[in-house]
């Protein structure tokens, strides 16, 4: 695309964007981040592991960078730039990730800048009998809209994070497959005070039955509907803090 063109794009997206979530919040970021989208964009797709950060929307990292301490616990489904990004500062991270493939690139990537996590899986899915009787809105479900992932059960994958015991971890970060099923599993696993990401939550059916994250007795919600890094798409990340068990 020339730079006309993605100035274009840009306006188009903004206007999506605010159709999704019309708010203040959405055109201050459309307008704040304009012209680093623009540039990021014409310089095409990085090396995201590379690169060392999240693939979220840039409120989303700045948000992070904010709130996250050293010594946080931090439990990742979905692994990739963030995990080199968590690694960075941080040893207590564990992560999970079901595409063999991707897995050994992380794990290379890690050993090459000499990063050590506490624990790093992979956890492929495993054939279901039934999955087209599953609605992938259901957290029991485990399944996933991914075209990829048809006919698949991410059940052992999003129950990974069981054997850790509940409030242990600061940040539980939702960004892989079967994301209703990962936070049906993480929520207990946060402790009071702290955050539950769940990445592109513009996708409705990914909170469509999960009403305890909607209860303002126990969680506040944060979330930023802002342009995709080296992308003229916007994409909204949700952070929903416990405030208590």
């Amino acid at each position: 695309m020339g730079r006309i063109a993605n100035i274009r794009a840009y306006a188009h997206e903004t206007l999506s964007a605010l159709r999704q979530r019309p708010s203040l919040s959405t055109l201050r970021f459309a307008l704040r981040y304009a012209v680093k989208s623009l540039r990021l964009a014409e310089q095409g797709h990085p090396d995201f592991l590379a690169q060392g950060e999240p693939w979220m929307c840039f409120p989303a990292t700045a948000w992070l960078e904010r709130i996250l301490k050293p010594d946080a616990k931090v439990f990742e489904y979905g692994s990739g730039g963030s995990t080199i990004y968590f690694a960075r500062t941080n040893r207590k991270v564990v992560s999970v990730e079901h595409v063999a493939s991707w897995y050994r690139l992380v794990e290379k990537e890690l050993a090459r800048r000499e990063l050590k996590i506490e624990s790093y899986e992979l956890i492929e899915p495993a054939l279901t009998s039934n999955f087209d009787r599953r609605k992938i809105s259901d957290p029991r479900a485990y399944i996933s809209a991914d075209e990829n992932s048809s006919g698949y059960s991410y059940e052992t994958y999003a129950k990974s994070i069981e054997k850790y015991p509940d409030a242990h971890f600061d940040l539980v970060v939702v960004d892989g497959r079967a994301r209703p099923s990962c936070l049906l599993h993480a929520m207990p696993k946060v402790r009071v005070g702290g955050i539950l990401l769940l990445d592109q939550s513009e996708r409705s059916y990914y909170l469509a039955e999960m009403p305890e994250l909607f209860d303002k007795s126990r969680w506040t919600r944060t979330r930023f509907m802002a342009p995709l890094p080296y992308s003229l798409h916007f994409t909204e990340a949700s952070f929903f803090t416990k405030t208590r068990s």
